[in-house]
């Protein structure tokens, strides 16, 4: 999508990394802060307190830019190829 959405502009040849984070939530029960898969029903449930999703989202929701490089170079209007 980033590639498309790129393409014709000033960031024609950029790149982007995403690094996913995995999801983690807090127990309401116990307090408790622990990893879960939102495919696999097996981890929803507290492994301290055996509460099945009762639990709010403690992580997952961050969005964090760790670097940009630029490097800049003029191009002509025609010299902007796109492969999508």
């Amino acid at each position: 999508m980033f590639k498309f959405l790129a393409c014709y502009t000033v960031a024609t040849d950029s790149k982007v990394s995403i690094e996913r984070v995995p999801m983690r939530v807090r127990c309401l029960g116990c307090g408790e802060i622990f990893q879960i898969d939102p495919h696999d029903q097996k981890t929803w449930a507290c492994p301290r307190y055996d509460a099945f999703q009762n639990y709010r989202l403690f992580s997952n929701n961050e969005f964090r830019i760790d670097s940009i490089e630029v490097k800049h170079r003029v191009a002509k209007a025609k010299e902007l190829v796109c492969t999508t």
